[in-house]
């Protein structure tokens, strides 16, 4: 019986076309069937190459038919063993772009060498030139390898990501519906399920991995990690569809929906849900939800303040009067400690300002930027925003949410002590 043997190295478009071409030579040449492979020719576990070796050990075939040696293999050591396999059993090997190979004479066993040398070599030097071109990617910030996440597409020059017209829309909107639910990736699913066609994800898996690619945040990431990290990222890329601040709100949203579950998971979640511990059991406080006035207490069975709560309106002011001292420390270090290139900066605007001429208005926006963006490389926030948020009637101005929103930013947890007294520990 007379073997046919196609192999291309990738399930792609044009390895489909060459594996087409290989396919209609070989079938011309006139064999009794044909095996084929689709995978690298540096794996010695390709189905077909292993059926191959069990043919020729079994002598069920007479030939062998291959476009070119290399479609057999690119490990020089394991295509050089079948080659004296073949020879071995009388199974000859047949090459439409290069004759028949053989081993046994002094002169076929050195051509069949240094072409299956040559092969090993080729398949070699095209893995260096595919790292190098993947290295020189990543340097320029280009995307090198995968699909564009849900909302983004790849420019036609392949050389950056880009909001899909269909998609990104779509995607703005799913965030959104994620923020109304709080994040709870189920119930948004099943939301999203009532008003379109279609679902953009399959599992609440699949939700967490696209809201932690970069991508989405303007960024591109390479080398990717087993828990979805990346070893490099270039931020600032393209447009996101979510700014960093709001990914960590989210972070911190989807960290108190871990400690949430059961019937709880599913209940709205009140202003200070996850954020109060008590101070004598150090577990966390939750709301008597049917008193008039919304109250705090701790129902752990072995507490002994178990059941003696307080009201939510005393530890939030507690928390606002934290957060509005803390906000009068910073601006004054902010103050203390501004760059040289702040100083000048803020001097340079302030006598723009007081020109109050429309035509230094585009000028005057550049030097606010630029103001904004050193502020952010030397972490120092806004003064004027220190400021106004040390004011404590400033927190009474928030609604529900916002407040909620700074408090899971801001505020690392609040201990409620037997005695009454509330010790607030900041993230800033």
């Amino acid at each position: 019986m007379r073997i046919g043997y196609l192999r291309v190295s990738t399930d792609t478009e044009a390895q489909r076309s060459a594996l087409e071409n290989q396919r209609q030579r070989i079938v011309s040449a006139g064999v009794d069937r044909i095996i084929e492979d689709q995978e690298s020719g540096l794996s010695q576990s390709r189905p077909g190459y292993m059926e191959i070796l069990e043919l020729v050990s079994r002598k069920a075939i007479s030939e062998i038919v291959v476009t070119r040696i290399d479609r057999l293999g690119r490990d020089a050591a394991a295509t050089d063993a079948l080659i004296a396999a073949c020879a071995l059993r009388g199974v000859a090997i047949r090459c439409l772009d290069g004759g028949t190979v053989e081993s046994e004479t002094p002169g076929g066993f050195l051509l069949s060498r240094i072409t299956t040398s040559l092969a090993e070599v080729e398949s070699r030097m095209l893995s260096l030139r595919i790292v190098s071109g993947y290295n020189a990617a990543r340097k320029a910030g280009k995307p090198v390898r995968g699909r564009a996440p849900w909302g983004y597409r790849v420019s036609e020059d392949r050389a950056r990501f880009e909001p899909d017209p269909t998609q990104f829309p779509q995607a703005l909107e799913f965030i959104q519906l994620l923020k109304d639910c709080d994040m709870r990736m189920t119930r948004a699913l099943e939301k999203w399920q009532k008003t379109h066609e279609t679902l953009p994800f399959a599992c609440n898996t699949s939700v967490k991995g696209w809201l932690e690619n970069p991508v989405i945040r303007g960024g591109v990431g390479w080398l990717k990690g087993k828990t979805r990290t990346f070893s490099q990222v270039i931020w600032d890329q393209h447009q996101p569809l979510i700014s960093h601040a709001d990914f960590a709100i989210m972070e911190r949203q989807f960290e108190q929906n871990r400690k949430s579950w059961g019937s709880t998971a599913r209940l709205p979640p009140m202003l200070l849900t996850g954020l109060c511990v008590c101070g004598t059991c150090k577990m966390r406080l939750t709301y008597q939800r049917r008193r008039t006035y919304p109250s705090l207490l701790c129902k752990h069975i072995k507490c002994a303040n178990r059941y003696k709560g307080i009201r939510e309106t005393t530890v939030v002011e507690a928390i606002n009067s934290a957060l509005s001292k803390r906000n009068t420390e910073l601006a004054n270090i902010v103050k203390k400690e501004d760059s040289p290139a702040v100083l000048k900066l803020r001097k340079e605007i302030a006598q723009l300002e007081a020109l109050n001429d429309p035509d230094f208005a585009g000028a005057l926006e550049i030097k606010r930027a630029r103001l904004a963006e050193t502020q952010v490389i030397n972490n120092a926030p806004d003064p004027k925003a220190l400021e106004a948020f040390a004011d404590p009637t400033i927190w009474a101005q928030l609604n529900r949410d916002e407040l909620r929103e700074l408090y899971l930013e801001l505020l690392e947890q609040c201990v409620l002590e037997p005695s009454g007294e509330i010790t607030v520990v900041l993230r800033l």
